[in-house]
């Protein structure tokens, strides 16, 4: 820091702060050595196929999920297209959780095989490339790539950990501070994939000052700490999330309303009681290597002295940095798309003579692998949907929901479709296919059919990369693997068990009795 290079480790790469100053590679003219596809100075190593024991057992239990479910029988009122379709779906689901092969491959193969076995038309099996999030994502990956090779992510994190991280930088401090960020960033920040993106450059360069690198378990508890707060925060805003936001619409079709007011308390309670059960978990899984930076406030000072004065590729970064954010936090006033500011701010960071990056290197740089997978998930409804599955799972709900009567009953049963459809790839249409029999049936039961669908709405697990893009961002740095997501994630289900009962049977009643809900 300032002066103070951090060592290098032995066969790894890396290159000390003061280094990466001076030695430049012809990539681009201020791009900083160890950059990664899709801006993360990180990336994954390549892994051996079938390496472990586990992914020995996902392959075979993938391949004969897909076998068995190919030649069963119809179920639910399907054509055997259909059945072809699950087949496939199991496959790739079975690969997710058991990973014998990359993440992002098991994406490819979920949008080649269906087309190659005629199970859906070309066309659907790559419609995911027609959803604006895939598109918004690759504008995103470059501003991301924008700020990180202008250094602006270095001083703007440097100036956020000096104001925040307290004298010696406590661990502890700034993981609370990358959870406010989170808290409070969603309720004006329209999705969770920009605030992934936003904060991922920022937090990253953390990393560096409590000199380790991005296989330690520093770098591991402080990213992802964003993925998962900016999922669980996201819940709090009716415009957190894309899911949030369908769910609105449905509740409008069906002539409820809730104020924006309503929503963000209704759902707290939830929020503070993960945040507690998630930190917990940090306190007993992770074995940090350092917990602080001594001195480390004075060294911060002495690297923004060291940066000097921006450099115009810094102005540059953070005038497109802010108009990007000014038009995602204001879309819903502006009638602007997410996806269209990404794209136009992306292009005008690439064009020669306005914008500070080099088009070719840039692109070559992009993690196209991500964003292909994020396009297979996206076109999971589509495929479903061409060859009768969504019917299916209708009367699907149809057969088991008199098996759930009462309060209680109806409030597993509402558990138990969240993770069925988030699992299935569904998890933003799930309030199309499910909300107009909901408020029936909680209505009939004298439960207000706001409450079902506010446990529609918080109840849906993200667990695994493929149910929301914010993972899959933020892992582009190397810090953390799908397993440590997971087990977190896990951690956040078990939360929303816990707090479920006292949502339903106290805290929603007490909103309901003062006007709120």
């Amino acid at each position: 820091m300032g002066g103070k290079p951090v060592a290098a480790n032995a066969g790894s790469g890396e290159v000390s702060i003061q280094a990466a100053a001076v030695e430049k590679p012809a990539q681009s003219k201020n791009e900083r050595p160890g950059g990664k596809p899709g801006g993360g100075p990180g990336g994954r190593p390549p892994k051996k196929f079938l390496g472990k024991t586990s992914e020995k057992i996902g392959f075979v239990l993938g391949i004969a999920a897909l076998l068995v479910l190919w030649f069963c029988p119809p179920v639910w009122g399907l054509e055997p297209v259909g059945m072809h379709m699950l087949g496939i779906f199991a496959l790739c689901l079975i690969f997710w959780i058991f990973n014998p092969i990359p993440a992002e491959l098991t994406g490819l193969l979920l949008m080649i095989l269906p087309v190659l076995t005629k199970t859906v038309s070309l066309q659907v099996g790559f419609s995911g490339f027609q959803a604006s999030t895939t598109w918004f994502i690759f504008g995103g990956l470059i501003i991301g790539r924008l700020i990180q090779t202008s250094g602006l992510d270095r001083r703007i994190t440097l100036n956020i950990v000096r104001i925040f991280g307290g004298k010696n930088l406590s661990l502890w401090k700034v993981i609370f501070c990358v959870i406010i960020l989170s808290f409070v960033l969603t309720l004006v920040v329209p999705s969770g994939t920009v605030l992934a993106l936003l904060l991922g450059a920022q937090i990253y360069p953390l990393v560096k000052l409590y000199g380790v690198d991005e296989k330690s378990t520093v770098a591991k508890m402080l990213m992802v700490t964003i993925p998962v707060f900016v999922l669980l925060c996201g819940n709090e805003s009716l415009s957190g999330s894309s899911h949030n936001l369908v769910l609105l619409g449905c509740l409008e079709k069906g002539g409820i309303s809730i104020s924006w007011l309503g929503w963000f308390l209704a759902i707290l309670p939830d929020t503070i009681i993960i945040t507690v059960f998630v930190l917990i978990f940090f306190k007993l899984y992770f074995k940090p290597e350092v917990l602080t930076v001594p001195g480390g406030q004075e060294e911060i000072k002495e690297e923004l002295v060291a940066l000097g004065k921006f450099s115009v590729d810094e102005k540059k970064s953070l005038v497109f940095f802010l108009v990007a954010l000014v038009l995602w936090v204001t879309n819903s006033l502006t009638g602007i798309h997410v996806a269209h500011t990404a794209l136009g701010v992306a292009l005008l960071a690439l064009f020669p003579g306005i914008g500070c990056l080099e088009f070719r290197s840039t692109l070559k740089n992009i993690n196209w692998a991500m964003i292909l997978f994020v396009a297979a998930v996206l076109g999971i409804g589509s495929m479903m949907a061409a060859v009768g599955l969504e019917d299916a799972f209708t009367n699907f709900f149809n057969a088991i929901s008199p098996y759930f009567g009462g309060w209680l009953g109806f409030t597993v049963l509402l558990w138990l479709l969240a993770q069925i459809t988030a699992w299935l790839g569904l998890a933003i249409g799930s309030p199309m296919l499910f909300v107009p029999f909901m408020f029936p049936i909680a209505s009939g039961m004298g439960m207000p059919p706001v409450y079902a669908a506010l446990m529609q709405g918080y109840m849906q697990p993200t667990v695994m990369y493929y149910h929301a893009p914010a993972p899959m961002v933020v892992a582009d740095y190397g810090c953390y693997t799908q397993g440590d997501y997971i087990k977190t994630q896990l951690v956040v289900c078990l939360g929303k068990i816990v707090a479920t009962p006292l949502l339903v049977w106290c805290w929603w009643p007490l909103l309901g009795s003062i006007g709120i809900l």
